[in-house]
């Protein structure tokens, strides 16, 4: 455990997240504004992702992390190893946002996350991580967790393709 370069431990655990986050906030904006699910779609993703960030922002100032980078056991924490501020943790989330994910515009998020893939193998950190000085550490991931893991992730996926039949 501790400071790792594990680029695809953090894909997952956005993409847990992004899915965890994203599928309740679905449901919510299903039951309570289904209007908004009739923008355009390439308009609702970019909307649906900064709600995402604030949503983690929140996760790391409440509890110091969020769902995926708990369940794949990532650890970021500032420089003096205390949690993050709501504060820190939306400058960062929309960071990730912007230069991690291109705001979720399909070709524009392909080279971001190439750029980033290559910036954290090669100097081992990102920018929005280097620019706060924090420290993100793993754990080794036991076999009982991959399996909750997949279980999960293809339970979203169920859900997913559920709710796009049923419309």
């Amino acid at each position: 455990s501790g400071p790792q370069v594990r680029p695809w431990i953090r894909f997952w655990a956005r993409t847990f997240d992004t899915l965890v986050f994203g599928v309740l906030l679905g449901i919510l904006l299903g039951l309570f504004l289904p209007e908004v699910l009739e923008i355009a779609d390439s308009v609702f993703n970019i909307v649906l992702l900064l709600i995402i960030s604030f949503v983690a922002a929140t996760s790391f100032a409440l509890y110091g992390t969020t769902p995926g980078k708990a369940i794949f056991l990532i650890s970021v924490r500032n420089a003096d190893g205390t949690k993050l501020s709501f504060g820190e943790a939306v400058v960062r989330e929309l960071k990730v946002l912007l230069r991690g994910l291109g705001l979720g515009i399909p070709l524009v998020s392909l080279v971001t996350q190439i750029v980033c893939y290559s910036r954290l193998t090669g100097n081992g950190d990102t920018s929005w991580d280097r620019d706060a000085n924090l420290t993100v550490s793993h754990q080794n991931i036991a076999v009982w967790r991959w399996f909750l893991i997949l279980v999960v992730i293809g339970g979203f996926i169920t859900l997913i393709s559920w709710g796009a039949s049923v419309e």
